[in-house]
C-alpha cells in the first residue's frame, strides 16, 4: 500500500455495511441504500463467501 494511504483500512463489505446499517438505525434511520460492485469473487447469483447483507430484508 502505498504510504499515504496508511490511515485507510480496507475491510470485508457486507461487515462493514452491517456494522453501518445497524448505527443507522440506531439514529432513526428508516430508509438505507446500498451501492455495491459485484466483486469477481461473488457467482453469478451475487452471493459471495461472507454472507447476505443483513440490512437488505425486510423488518
Amino acid at each position: 500500500m502505498a504510504p499515504d494511504r496508511k490511515e485507510v483500512e480496507i475491510t470485508d463489505e457486507v461487515t462493514a455495511i452491517n456494522r453501518t446499517v445497524k448505527l443507522l438505525k440506531e439514529k432513526g434511520i428508516k430508509v438505507i441504500v446500498v451501492l455495491a460492485h459485484d466483486s469477481a469473487k461473488s457467482d453469478q447469483s451475487g452471493a459471495n463467501s461472507s454472507g447476505a447483507i443483513d440490512g437488505s430484508k425486510n423488518r
